[in-house]
């Protein structure tokens, strides 16, 4: 989680929500879809079950980017 923080910390100037969907979306491209396939090679699982659990991990790492992305984000000047 500690790491998840930290590589979101190098962001751009732009709108917090933007930012944490593409966020989640790149996270879920390097950990969720790499990891699914390889189960659904090894264990002959049936291949919607690796598409909901592709689906369930793109919702949460989106959820989780949105939620770093509202607590780093800059205040704005009043």
């Amino acid at each position: 989680m500690v790491a998840f923080v930290i590589l979101f910390m190098a962001k751009e100037e732009k709108p917090w929500v933007g930012q944490g969907i593409r966020y989640g979306i790149l996270i879920t491209l390097f950990t969720v879809v790499p990891s699914t396939l390889n189960d659904y090679v090894v264990y002959n699982l049936p291949h919607t079950l690796v598409l909901h659990w592709m689906i369930a991990g793109l919702i949460s790492l989106i959820l989780m980017g949105l939620a770093v992305a509202a607590i780093l984000k800059k205040p704005r000047a009043a």
